[in-house]
C-alpha cells in the first residue's frame, strides 16, 4: 500500500515525480505541486476573456469540493462552482477544462452495454484531475491521510473520494454506472 500510497500523493507530472525520486519526501513534493497549480491557473487566464477565465477557475477550485462531497451525487454540482451558477452559464468552462487535458469528465450512463453514448446522461457527471497528486495537494494530503489506520480524516469519509479519483482515473473508456466506476476495458 505504501508504493501506491505515495503516487496517490505524488502523481505522475514529471517535476513532482523528479522532486520526489530525489528527495523521498511527500513535504518537498508539495511546493513543486503548489507551483504547478499556480501556473495552471495563470494558463486558464493567457487565452480566454475575463470572464471566462473567472468561471473556467471557480470550476477548478470547485472540483476538490466536488469529489470530497460523499452524498451519493452522481453529478456535479453547479452551486459548488458559484452562487446561481448554472450549466448554461459555466458549461463552457467545463467544456474548456476538459480541452484543456487537466481533467477527465467522466458521464453516468444508465446501462454498461454497448453503444455507451445510448445510454449516457450528459447532464450527470463527475469532473475529475488528471493528476492525482495535485487533487491530493488541493487536498492538503499526507500520507496519514491514507494509511489503512485513518489517523487523520482530512480527507472523506473513508478516503473515498479520493480512491475513487484514482480509480477513475486508471480506466480506459471512463464512465459511472447507476452511481459506480465501471471498468469498461473488458
Amino acid at each position: 500500500m505504501g508504493l501506491y500510497r505515495n503516487h496517490l500523493l505524488v502523481g505522475g507530472m514529471p517535476e513532482a515525480v523528479g522532486e520526489f525520486a530525489r528527495e523521498r519526501r511527500i513535504a518537498d513534493v508539495s511546493g513543486v505541486q503548489r507551483g504547478i497549480r499556480v501556473a495552471y491557473a495563470a494558463d486558464m487566464v493567457k487565452y480566454v476573456t475575463s470572464a471566462d477565465a473567472a468561471k473556467i477557475s471557480a470550476c477548478w477550485e470547485s472540483i476538490p469540493a466536488q469529489l470530497a462531497k460523499e452524498s451519493g451525487s452522481t453529478k456535479f454540482v453547479w452551486r459548488y462552482v458559484a452562487s446561481g451558477a448554472k450549466a448554461e452559464r459555466y458549461g463552457s468552462a467545463v467544456d474548456w477544462l476538459v480541452a484543456s487535458g487537466i481533467v477527465s469528465k467522466c458521464t453516468q450512463v444508465s446501462e454498461g452495454v454497448s453503444p455507451l453514448r445510448s445510454f449516457e446522461n450528459e447532464s450527470s457527471f463527475k469532473l475529475y484531475v488528471a493528476d492525482t497528486g495535485l487533487l491530493a495537494n488541493a487536498y492538503d494530503a499526507v500520507p496519514a491521510d491514507l494509511d489503512d489506520r485513518g489517523t487523520r480524516s482530512a480527507l472523506p469519509r473513508g478516503h473515498g473520494g479520493e480512491l475513487r479519483h484514482a480509480a477513475a482515473r486508471g480506466l480506459g473508456p471512463e464512465a459511472v454506472l447507476l452511481g459506480r466506476a465501471v471498468d469498461l476495458r473488458g
